[in-house]
């Protein structure tokens, strides 16, 4: 799924490709998007890390404060402002951007395996 996002702070931004990751608390962007973004990591301090676990391993991110945008097919943009995870390049091999529950929360989700779609869907009482 891809996506608009913008770093407040960073004043940076672009379109990334997300998986859509039903275990992830929080939207992370991946290391390789974030240096295509355009992010110094040299700005960063460790002790400001936070870890993410995942199912293989940990991974050292940072926090980043920002917006999503994601585009409908029926009805224009939906904005976010979200807490973005920040991710450090991962000694193990390659982690791509994950679009959390902090954003799927908010809509209702449909998978069909069989046809090979995914699609998120606004729920009725959204306002």
């Amino acid at each position: 799924m891809e996506a608009r996002v913008s770093f407040t702070g960073l004043n940076l931004g672009g379109e990334i490709r997300f998986v859509v990751d039903t275990g992830a608390d929080r939207t992370l962007i991946g290391y390789d998007d974030a240096i295509r973004l355009g992010v110094d990591y040299g700005h960063y301090r460790p002790e400001n890390s936070v870890r993410a676990l995942g199912i293989a391993s940990s991974l050292r991110t940072y926090d980043e404060e920002g917006w999503l945008v994601l585009r409908s097919v029926d009805d224009g943009e939906h904005t976010f402002g979200v807490a973005l995870s920040v991710a450090e390049k991962n000694p193990h091999g390659w982690v791509p951007s994950l679009l959390g529950r902090d954003i799927l929360d908010r809509f209702d989700l449909f998978v069909s395996r069989r046809r090979d779609v995914l699609t998120l869907t606004r729920p009725l009482d959204w306002p």
